[in-house]
């Protein structure tokens, strides 16, 4: 009986945790400013820090995935941008020795 106790007590909390991890991952995406900006318009995919998204008239977005699948004689994008890990670039400055 113990042990059938504290297996369902390990499976709570571990389901706890689970959802604490989406939470805190969903948070922090909401808080780099500006990710929803850079979701792919057909797959809705949002892209990682460092890919490309090629930005087309009218503004639609396409990620490198979604690019690669279009066929050969669509039009040319407008722009390709870089996803950076924050809104802000970070500043890499010389320290004194």
């Amino acid at each position: 009986m113990a042990v059938q106790g504290r297996t369902r007590s390990v499976s709570k909390t571990l389901a706890m945790a689970i959802d604490l991890n989406d939470v805190i991952l969903r948070r922090s995406v909401r808080a780099t400013g500006g990710a929803h900006l850079h979701s792919c318009s057909k797959c809705l995919r949002t892209p990682v820090p460092g890919e490309r998204v090629s930005v087309f008239e009218g503004g639609v977005s396409l990620c490198t995935l979604c690019v690669t699948a279009l066929p050969a004689g669509s039009s040319e994008p407008l722009r390709t941008e870089m996803v950076h890990v924050a809104e802000r670039r970070l500043v890499v400055v010389p320290h004194a020795a």
